[in-house]
């Protein structure tokens, strides 16, 4: 199962970000002055009241003292990823998992790795790319990473992949699987809803466009709403107006049954 980690917080406002993103790890560098995105153990702990448990807190750091690994480990940190060299004193003061981040071309050092227990996964720094691709379908990572990449000065583009529908206009994903053949047909209300939304915008104001998806889903079958928001889609803020922005976007989150359930559509681009 494919997992994100978005790494390099340094404010509560992003790790709100990181959230809605619905990212599996959150990374937060430490004890290395040189990174633009270091911070405090301090900033940290403030930015981790704002990350809701099921995502893992990482402490990213460069050739960490025993000492520093304490500090991680007594702050709340699920993981640390390591860079740079793992001081044996480091190892063995460390009581949670650890990523081990090298290059691939030093095929020896994974070797080495392979059998710690406890190493559980590897950050490959191996290529600078030109472009990354990332499905639409979840806007807010979409939306999150283009702006890290524009902050961090990266010279890369990132490209936004269209939303693949079953036939019948189902966002295509894996847990589509884990609904009743009920639960597939309640689903399908979610974009169809959607649809509808956008010819409703094109002749009413961003409240009524809101309302009118949140009554909808209200009313369909087997369907509860978490959340829909119209949305700045490059800031992720909220709009009033379709005048605020050029780049309008409704992202959704449904329960069908017992299964979560994400789509968007673009009222403006």
């Amino acid at each position: 199962m494919t997992k994100i980690k978005i790494c390099g917080l340094t404010t509560p406002q992003e790790a709100g970000w990181v959230s809605k993103a619905q990212a599996d790890y959150a990374g937060m560098v430490l004890f290395f002055p040189k990174s633009k995105r270091n911070i405090t153990i301090d900033q940290a702990k403030e930015i981790m009241k704002y990350l809701p448990p099921q995502i893992r807190k990482v402490a990213v750091v460069v050739s960490p003292s025993a000492l520093q690994i304490k500090e991680i480990q007594e702050n709340g940190f699920d993981i640390v990823q390591i860079h740079g060299q793992v001081l044996p004193e480091a190892l063995e003061t460390l009581q949670i998992p650890f990523f081990r981040a090298f290059n691939v071309d030093n095929m020896q050092e994974w070797e080495r790795y392979e059998t710690e227990p406890k190493c559980i996964g590897y950050v490959f720094d191996a290529v600078k790319p030109d472009r990354a691709y990332f499905g639409e379908k979840d806007f807010q990572q979409l939306a999150i990473i283009r702006e890290m990449v524009r902050q961090l000065q990266y010279k890369l583009e990132i490209v936004g992949c269209p939303i693949v529908r079953e036939e019948d206009g189902l966002a295509l994903s894996s847990r589509n699987k884990r609904l009743s053949a009920q639960e597939r047909e309640n689903a399908l209300n979610i974009s169809r809803t959607l649809f509808k939304s956008r010819n409703f915008a094109a002749s009413h104001t961003v409240n009524e466009t809101q309302k009118m998806v949140e009554d909808a889903i209200d009313v369909a079958p087997g369907l509860r709403l978490e959340y829909f928001e119209i949305v700045d889609g490059n800031t992720l803020q909220k709009i009033t107006n379709w005048e605020d922005t050029s780049y309008a976007v409704g992202c959704i989150t449904v329960f069908c049954g017992e299964v979560r359930l994400i789509d968007n559509i673009k009222y403006k681009e």
